[in-house]
C-alpha cells in the first residue's frame, strides 16, 4: 500500500529528548568506571599491548570516546633495594591511563532522533495536505480518550460476551453510539462553562472549567425520583439536588430543568 510519510518534531519533544539522553548518557558513564578502574590497575609488557586491551575495551561504549590516553612507564632492574644508577634495566611495566568524554555528535543525533515522530496516511496530497493530516493526527488523542473510558471497568462491556459476528457488529455500534452521545455531552458541558465563565468542583475539590463527563456523572450521583400517591394523585418528586447538581443540570439547557423540575436559573 502506498503510503506518504511526516517526519515532525517540536521543541517540547526536543526537550524530553534531550533529558532522556542526558540521563541515559550519565548511566552509561557510570558504567564505565568500573572497567576502565581495572585496566588502569593492569600492568602491560608493551605499549602495543597496552592498546591493543583499550581498542577491545572502546566498542562497549557506544556512547562516549576516548579523550586522552597516555603511557606510565614503571621500570625494573636486577638489584634488590633501592636502585643505583648503573644498575640495569631488565624490563619495564606499561600501565595505561585513559578519559573518555561523551560523543557529543552521536548525543546530537540520538536527541534528534528521539524528538521526531512518523505519522504515515494513504490519503493522497491532493485530498488531505500535510498541515491536515498533523491536525487529525492530534485529534485522535480525544478519541483515544474516549475508547478509554468505554473499555474503564465502570462500563461494564466485558460483562458481555458474544461470539456472532452480527451481535460483535452491534455491540461495537452501541460503543461507538455511546462514546459520540459522551463527546457530544461533554462537549456542550464544556461550552456552557466558558460562555457563562463557571467552574465546577475536580476531584481534589479545585474549581475546573474543563470536568470529564465520567466526573461529572460521579457529581450527579445520588439524584432519585420519587412517585408519591396522595389522594389518588400521583406525584414525581425529585430528591438528592444540592447546590453544584442544581449548576451542572442548568447548564443543560431548560429542557433537562424542566425534568428535574428545577428553574432555569
Amino acid at each position: 500500500m502506498a503510503q506518504r510519510w511526516l517526519v515532525g518534531s517540536s521543541q517540547a519533544a526536543l526537550a524530553r529528548a534531550e533529558a532522556r539522553v542526558n540521563k541515559a548518557w550519565q548511566r552509561a558513564a557510570e558504567a564505565i568506571d568500573t572497567p576502565l578502574f581495572h585496566l588502569h590497575a593492569r600492568r602491560f609488557e608493551t605499549p602495543e599491548a597496552a592498546h591493543a586491551a583499550l581498542a577491545t575495551l572502546e566498542p562497549s561504549w557506544p556512547s562516549h570516546q576516548v579523550a586522552t590516553s597516555s603511557l606510565i612507564a614503571h621500570k625494573h632492574d636486577a638489584c634488590t633495594g633501592r636502585p643505583t644508577p648503573p644498575a640495569p634495566i631488565t624490563s619495564i611495566d606499561w600501565q595505561l591511563h585513559t578519559q573518555v568524554r561523551p560523543d557529543q555528535e552521536k548525543m546530537q543525533s540520538r536527541q534528534q532522533h528521539q524528538a521526531c515522530f512518523v505519522v504515515g496516511t494513504n490519503i493522497e496530497a491532493s485530498q488531505l495536505s500535510d498541515r491536515e493530516v498533523r491536525a487529525a493526527d492530534k485529534g485522535q488523542a480525544q478519541a483515544e480518550g474516549g475508547f478509554r473510558f468505554l473499555k474503564d471497568p465502570l462500563f461494564f462491556v466485558s460483562s458481555f460476551f458474544v461470539k456472532k459476528p452480527c451481535r460483535i457488529q452491534g455491540l461495537l455500534m452501541v460503543m461507538t453510539f455511546a462514546l459520540l452521545v459522551y463527546a457530544v455531552t461533554q462537549r456542550r458541558l464544556r461550552r456552557q462553562l466558558a460562555h457563562q465563565n463557571e467552574t465546577v468542583p475536580n476531584q481534589i475539590n479545585q474549581p475546573t472549567a474543563r470536568p470529564t463527563l465520567r466526573w461529572v456523572f460521579q457529581l450527579l450521583a445520588g439524584i432519585h425520583r420519587v412517585r408519591a400517591t396522595v389522594q389518588g394523585k400521583v406525584h414525581d418528586l425529585i430528591e438528592g439536588l444540592n447546590e453544584v447538581k442544581i449548576k451542572i443540570l442548568r447548564l443543560f439547557g431548560e429542557e433537562v430543568c424542566r425534568l428535574y423540575q428545577i428553574s432555569p436559573g
